[in-house]
């Protein structure tokens, strides 16, 4: 799976450089960039502060401005690629929901598209995620003006090796925010195989915006599964579900729960093997923090993302090995076996209480740690217990060399209540 930082709220557009060496030393390798919202950033840090908390645009101001596109990129690339960062994908057409649209802007956004498109693929990126065009479009229209729109970018996107990639939108109703274009997953997995018809190869695939799927109340398993295939890149996120924010992973929450389903996120993912473009997207975290606190931030959002993609390629750790033992005979052994025990059977579990040794659990032989040293070279270990790093520490001392995977049940495939 491939990770990358969104730049939004961590890099200044006019000075870039210490927010990509922010993330650089977070340990991010590769970027999201949002291309049209760096020239609307741009533009908007020389307006006044009232102008700039009233943003309002309309097609004059946009076209205005589509010339300054590289003018304006160029120096974050620069400044990326000297701190060894990669710039693979990125928003080409984004209009921020807190904007007003004056007027009827859809065929300068297709402009604007087809500039951000050019650009970016002179910059090397892999993925443009297009936003489908729903200014002063009715619903009837929608497919048809897109289409238009879609299939002048894949000539581009043809010429550069790159893929365009539609997302689900979410629609602004008097602050109150409901499911929009491409947020009901068939429609979304319609759209897809339309294009990919209509351009005679895969130069379309779908990003799925966690952000989006929170304030719509949609279940991300179901959205994931529908697409399948489709889906090649995740923008994760975490908000209250009430408003267009964007937080770090689990830390929007009420009375001790994540206001985003993460059960429902990973679960899905987990069941169509995704291994894609995962994207980390923080503005508002990250913007609200001080920058002189910025780095220790990095590094514990690299952590979060990097616990997040463990728990999606969970089921691909166990496939990987031919045999396998467990360490701890307690409920989440009981879980392991309830959810897995028949795919992936271990040999035996061990624990170190002496009192279980010799009996079974869950239909497995309970042995003494000590066995773990007879075990062919390539078995691996998983550890049942929450004293992931304890037992590890353990083992290593103990002279076992066999590999060590964590087992984790707090996001199991099915709900289990029974606990020992």
């Amino acid at each position: 799976m491939q990770v990358l930082c969104s730049t939004d709220g961590i890099m200044s557009v006019n000075y870039p450089r210490q927010g990509l060496i922010d993330i650089v030393k977070g340990g991010f390798t590769d970027t999201f960039l949002n291309i049209s919202q760096c020239v609307f950033d741009y533009k908007q840090s020389n307006r006044t502060q009232e102008n700039y908390h009233n943003k309002k645009i309309n097609a004059y101001w946009i076209f205005s401005h589509i010339d300054e596109l590289n003018s304006v990129i160029n120096p974050v690339l620069t400044a990326g690629l000297k701190e060894g960062l990669k710039f693979s994908a990125g928003y080409i057409n984004f209009i921020p929901n807190n904007v007003t649209i004056d007027e009827y802007i859809g065929d300068t956004l297709i402009k604007l598209g087809e500039n951000a498109a050019k650009s970016a693929g002179n910059a090397g990126f892999k993925y443009l995620v297009a936003r489908p065009i729903t200014s002063g479009i009715g619903n009837f229209e929608a497919w048809q003006f897109n289409y238009h729109y879609y299939t002048k970018l894949a000539e581009i996107a043809k010429e550069y090796d790159m893929m365009i990639l539609l997302e689900n939108q979410p629609k602004n109703i008097n602050g109150h925010f409901v499911r929009g274009l491409l947020s009901d997953e068939d429609e979304a997995a319609e759209w897809i195989d339309r294009l990919n018809t209509a351009v005679g190869e895969e130069r379309f695939g779908f990003s799925m915006d966690v952000g989006t799927c929170n304030l719509c109340a949609q279940n991300m398993h179901d959205f994931a599964k529908t697409l399948g295939s489709r889906l090649k890149m995740v923008i994760i996120s975490d908000g209250d579900g009430n408003n267009d924010v964007s937080t770090l992973p689990f830390t929007s929450v009420y009375k001790y729960s994540s206001r985003t389903d993460w059960l429902s996120l990973i679960r899905g993912l987990r069941d169509i093997n995704f291994d894609g473009l995962l994207v980390l997207r923080m503005t508002d975290t990250a913007a609200a923090f001080s920058p002189l606190l910025r780095p220790q931030l990095m590094t514990f959002a690299k952590t979060v993302v990097d616990y997040i993609v463990w728990q999606v390629q969970l089921e691909l750790t166990m496939k990987k090995y031919s045999t396998r033992v467990l360490f701890g005979a307690g409920n989440m052994c009981r879980n392991y076996m309830k959810c897995y025990g028949k795919e992936y059977p271990p040999l035996f579990t061990c624990d170190n209480n002496k009192k279980l040794w010799n009996t079974e659990f869950c239909g497995l032989n309970v042995k003494p740690p000590d066995e773990l040293k007879n075990l062919p070279e390539d078995c691996a270990i998983f550890i049942c217990n929450i004293y992931y790093r304890e037992i590890e520490t353990q083992l290593r001392d103990m002279g076992v060399t066999n590999p060590i995977e964590r087992f984790n049940d707090e996001y199991l495939p099915t709900f289990y209540f029974d606990r020992i």
